[in-house]
Order: C-alpha cells, then sequence, then structure tokens
C-alpha cells in the first residue's frame, strides 16, 4: 500500500515561480542560463559549475560578470529552477573548503517549464498546413485496424501502437488545420497583408487549396467506410486493448484508472469519427473544412478584384491620408498650419468677406497662423451685414445659366460608357455551354465582370456538385457554372496576370428584356 501522505505530495499543484524569469527584467540572460542547463541535460551532465555556465553563454554570444552571474543563479534558485549543491570535489586546501563553492542542477519544476515554454514557441512561430499526406496516414492505420480485428488473431499491443499513431497524426491534422484556417482568413484581409505579398501569395495559394481540396475528396470516402467496419464489438476490443497496454506503465493499478483510460480512448475515437462521418444529423468537420478551402477561393479572387479596384479608383482615402502625414512631417510648423487649414476646412466662412483695409491691418499686425483666434485681431464686419445677414444690395438678378452643352457632354459621356459596357458583355457572351479555359485572353474590363460573377455563383452554391446560378450586380448578365468531373484547371491570360481557377463548363449570356414593357 501507498503512504497516503506520498500520493498527496505527487499529487500537490507545482508553484508557477518557475515561469517568472520568462517576464522579469533580466529574462534574456536566464532564458540562456537554463538553456545551458537543457543542453547539459542532453549530454547526461547532471550538474555545473558557474565556470561552466559562464563558458556556455559566451559560447553562444552572452556576457555576464561574475556578480551578475551568481545574483542570476541566486534567482533562479529562489524560483525553483535550479537547485544548488555544496561542490567539495575540487578542494585542495582548507582554505578552498571554506570558500563557497556550489554545484547547480536543473529542478523537476525547471526542467517542466523550460520545455512547456519552448513548445510554446515552436507552436506559435509554426505556420497552419491543410497536411494531405496525414489523410494518406490515417486511412493506412485504419486499414491495419481492420485487418487485426478481422483477422484469425488479435494482437492487443500492436493495436495500440496504430492506435497512438493513429491519435498523433489525426491530432497533428486538426490542429495544423485550425491554423491555417485563421492564417487564410488573415491573408484574405486587405488590412492584414501588403498588396505585393499578396499577389505572389494568392497563385500558390490557390495550388495548394486545390491540392488539398482533391486529397480530401478521394480520402474521405475511404476513411469514413473504414470506420464504419470499425464499430460494435471490433471497437470494443481496440478500445479494452488501448486502455489495458497503458494500465502497464501506471504505479497505481486500479479498475476505476482503467475505466478512465478507457473512457479517454473512446473519447478519442467519437472525434476521429466525428471528422469524417456525419453524427446527429451534423455534418462531419472535414466536409467542414473541404466548404471552407472552396469558399476560399472566390474570397481570393474577390480580394484581387478588390486590388484591382484600388488601383483603378481615382482616390483612396488610406493613401491620401499618408500623404497628408508625409507633407505634414516634411514641411516647418508654419507650413503645417497652413496644411491643417486647407486640408480639413479650417477657413473663414464664406459668407463673410475681406476688404483691402482688413488685409492690411493683418499684414500689418504680422499673425502667423499660429496665432490663437483669441488673441487674433477682429474680423470688421459692414453695418449691412448685421442689419439684414446679407452683404450684397438687393438689384437685378443674375442671369439663367445655360447648361446645354454640359448637358451634352455628358450624356455623350454616359453614352460611350454605355457601349464600353455593352461591348464587354458580349466579350464574355459564351454562346453556350463552353470550357472556363476557353474564354482566352481577356481585357481589365471583361475580367473585372468575370471575377463578379463567379465570385456571385460561387456565393450562391448549395453543395460540391451543384451547378451554380448568379447574375452581375446590374441583373444584366446571367451565369451558370456546372463542375467537372476530370479535376483539371483552367488558365486565362488576362491583361492583369493569370487567373488559374478549378474547370467547369460555364453559360454566360447577356438579358435584353425591356423592363418597361414588362405589365403586371
Amino acid at each position: 500500500m501507498l503512504d497516503p501522505s506520498m500520493v498527496a505530495a505527487v499529487s500537490a499543484p507545482p508553484s508557477l515561480d518557475v515561469f517568472r524569469h520568462a517576464n522579469a527584467e533580466r529574462g534574456p540572460l536566464y532564458r540562456a542560463i537554463l538553456a545551458c542547463f537543457v543542453a547539459a541535460k542532453e549530454r547526461f551532465a547532471l550538474h555545473l559549475r558557474p565556470r561552466e555556465i559562464a563558458s556556455d553563454l559566451i559560447a553562444v554570444g552572452v556576457v555576464a560578470s561574475d556578480e551578475e552571474l551568481e545574483a542570476a543563479l541566486d534567482q533562479l534558485v529562489g524560483w525553483g529552477n535550479l537547485r544548488a549543491f555544496a561542490d567539495t570535489a575540487e578542494v585542495a586546501t582548507v582554505e578552498e573548503f571554506r570558500r563557497k563553492r556550489r554545484l547547480f542542477a536543473l529542478t523537476r519544476e525547471g526542467a517542466g517549464a523550460e520545455r512547456a515554454l519552448r513548445e510554446f514557441e515552436r507552436y506559435v512561430g509554426t505556420p497552419g498546413e491543410l497536411k494531405a499526406a496525414a489523410l494518406e496516414d490515417i486511412e493506412e492505420h485504419l486499414t491495419g485496424l481492420v485487418a487485426l480485428v478481422t483477422g484469425p488473431t488479435f494482437d492487443g499491443d500492436k493495436a495500440y501502437r496504430l492506435l497512438e499513431a493513429l491519435r498523433g497524426r489525426f491530432a497533428d491534422l486538426t490542429e495544423q488545420a485550425q491554423v491555417f484556417v485563421t492564417g487564410l482568413r488573415r491573408a484574405v484581409d486587405l488590412h492584414d497583408v501588403e498588396e505585393s505579398i499578396f499577389l505572389a501569395y494568392k497563385e500558390r495559394l490557390v495550388d495548394y487549396l486545390s491540392g488539398f481540396i482533391g486529397a480530401l475528396t478521394v480520402r474521405q470516402a475511404a476513411i469514413g467506410a473504414l470506420l464504419e467496419q470499425l464499430k460494435g464489438e471490433p471497437l470494443e476490443h481496440l478500445l479494452d486493448a488501448a486502455a489495458a497496454r497503458e494500465m502497464v506503465d501506471r504505479l497505481d493499478k486500479s479498475a476505476v484508472l482503467e475505466r478512465e483510460l478507457r473512457d479517454v480512448w473512446e473519447s478519442r475515437w467519437r472525434g476521429l469519427r466525428g471528422w469524417f462521418l456525419p453524427e446527429d444529423g451534423a455534418p462531419p468537420q472535414a466536409q467542414r473544412l473541404h466548404h471552407f478551402a472552396l469558399d476560399a477561393i472566390p474570397a481570393l479572387l474577390r480580394t484581387i478584384g478588390h486590388l484591382n479596384d484600388r488601383r483603378v479608383q481615382r482616390s483612396d482615402r488610406r493613401e491620401d491620408f499618408r500623404t497628408l502625414a508625409r507633407w505634414f512631417a516634411e514641411g516647418d510648423e508654419d507650413d503645417a498650419h497652413r496644411l491643417a487649414r486647407a486640408a480639413f476646412g479650417m477657413s473663414p466662412a464664406r459668407h463673410l468677406s475681406v476688404n483691402d483695409e482688413t488685409l492690411a491691418a493683418w499684414d500689418a499686425a504680422e499673425v502667423s497662423g499660429r496665432t490663437a483666434w483669441a488673441e487674433a485681431p477682429p474680423l470688421r464686419i459692414t453695418p449691412r451685414m448685421r442689419q439684414t445677414g446679407s452683404h450684397r444690395k438687393p438689384g437685378r438678378r443674375e442671369k439663367v445659366v445655360d447648361r446645354r452643352e454640359a448637358k451634352e457632354a455628358l450624356a455623350r459621356l454616359a453614352a460611350s460608357e454605355a457601349d464600353e459596357l455593352e461591348a464587354i458583355r458580349r466579350r464574355l457572351d459564351t454562346g453556350g455551354r463552353v470550357r472556363l479555359s476557353s474564354l482566352g485572353v481577356l481585357d481589365r474590363g471583361a475580367f473585372a465582370l468575370l471575377l463578379d460573377l463567379l465570385g456571385a455563383a460561387y456565393a450562391a452554391r448549395e453543395s460540391d456538385n451543384s451547378v451554380m446560378e448568379a447574375f452581375s450586380a446590374d441583373g444584366a448578365v446571367r451565369i451558370v457554372l456546372e463542375p467537372v468531373a476530370d479535376g483539371s484547371q483552367a488558365r486565362i491570360e488576362t491583361s492583369e496576370g493569370v487567373l488559374i481557377a478549378p474547370e467547369c463548363w460555364v453559360t454566360i449570356h447577356g438579358l435584353t428584356t425591356n423592363l418597361n414593357s414588362v405589365g403586371p
């Protein structure tokens, strides 16, 4: 029987002081010292002397005086990261024996803290991935489990090894997919990525998404079929074998602990099934990831369209404010005041007039742009302004301005734009059902309209293999997309670059219905 006091000591929560060095003022020095102990532990060196620590620090470019090193070691001992021992191994005289000499070793808590911090840095610094190879490994492990439960003999140890490998591969797949999805949402947001970086990244990203979508489509059905074979009595054998194998290395063996271990494996198996098979009417997680990857492609197309729009727009508010900030930084203080008045409308009211006498008085007073309005000379207006609110005397009305030429110019411009838009619509009109890759080289206007139509069609998609139908923003153009079963890619040359998208059958035609003639 185990001593209850020993069990209580083992189960007591460890102190979190071992993490205090990470945010301390001398955090880099503490991390470097502990890194020396971690490296020494990998060499099976259990203790280090201060001079050995100083030598290891110099090797990695960290220089600390003897006093700083001693203070840092004492602090780490106080936090529980290190443990100090008296060093009597190299004593030749009584004086050396009486001198303070110590050995330092990494505590179990300190080693755990360093391992946790390194895992944290690895987890945060590793980019997410869609691991298509993990799908193949999962299918292979499940095939091995099916062979075990259907074979003449059942090997519990082999079943446990396959289950453990399956658990690790599945956990890696789901974790990396979550990180990738989060990163992809930021990538398609124009506020979080530079335009040049995004344009260089988009083509590789579309190819990457297309490859994973193809692998997921092929593997999901096969993995689901294998999971259907592993249920009922075969699954019970696997879970019992996994729990029994983990009980071998446990110190305190009991039926309660074995049941808890079995419940853990059962929960993991439910998670695996829920990822590839529908549960309680809810779609599997793999299908959700599949839809997200598909939705990311039109999102990328829309982002490219926004980038094109931003380049051709007459004004860009963000760029205007950047230019204004640069002007503020380059000018002196007087220029900054004048620029502020001009940029933000800080000018006299339009209905007030300033005469020559007022301007002469201001010039004589040498009023600068930094003068507060309360300290500036007053603006004097005529008595008529105070009485009637108008400075001009009533008289004959002004002539009516003839705007016929301006209206004719606007009409010609509108007709020209309408003809240009109609030409774009005729260029994209397929006249029937054709492949997307057969559209040929597109100019800027036709490319922009095609992006809008593709984005609207994919947004209206109901399922992976359904026919997609949508209309342009003005309702004048209709597009119909039908999936192609061969999984090929369409490559469309444009004046803005090359568009690579999943191949499909496309039908585009304009609607010429006269809405004014439609009756009730």
